[in-house]
């Protein structure tokens, strides 16, 4: 799934019509996806992009949900310096703006059991890392298609959730809050 696609023949848990469940801050019947799902086989190691530390990690039960998610916390204030194509080609004014925040958060959700099991606050995480595993549908969320979704968020997350979609109503917002993960993925579509 890309960024800012609007799914509203996707999500039928209540989970995204939920007009009471807010997260970071968003709430109401939420279609707008605002993370990339990256699909492979269950088991798929995931990577971190860059050093960082993990800010939180846990289980989100409910159907549709993330299942096992990590969140990590990257600095970005050496990025550019000693960027070698990891960070995306893009070379724009939003771009260069969330490099010089210094600091930018990125879900890793739908991930198997084991990617949270010994994940703490503050651990050190390497460039390259594995971060965890896409999981199976019994610990994703119910997804039957494995995959990653990865979302970044320029504010800190108040636990180890963020909301992979909003309503449409809160697009400009979030559009801001959560940039696109092509910043880091590169142009993958």
């Amino acid at each position: 799934g890309k960024c800012d696609e609007n799914r509203s023949n996707l999500y039928s848990s209540e989970l995204f019509q939920d007009d009471e469940n807010m997260i970071d801050g968003y709430d109401g019947a939420r279609t707008l996806h605002m993370g990339i799902d990256l699909g492979g086989p269950v088991g798929t190691e995931v990577y971190s992009f860059w050093d960082g530390r993990v800010h939180s990690a846990g289980y989100n039960p409910e159907l549709g949900d993330y299942g096992h998610v990590v969140v990590v916390e990257y600095d970005l204030s050496n990025a550019a310096a000693e960027d070698d194509g990891v960070l995306g080609e893009d070379d724009n004014d939003h771009d260069n703006a969330l490099i010089h925040r210094r600091r930018l958060w990125a879900l890793y959700g739908h991930l198997d059991s084991s990617s949270t099991k010994d994940r703490m606050a503050g651990q050190q995480i390497q460039r390259g890392e594995v971060i965890g595993r896409m999981g199976d549908v019994d610990e994703n969320g119910g997804w039957a298609s494995p995959h990653v979704h990865f979302q970044l968020t320029i504010n800190p997350p108040e636990t180890h959730d963020m909301p992979g979609a909003v309503s449409v109503r809160d697009r400009a917002r979030a559009l801001i809050d959560y940039p696109d993960p092509r910043f880091i993925l590169g142009e993958i579509y």
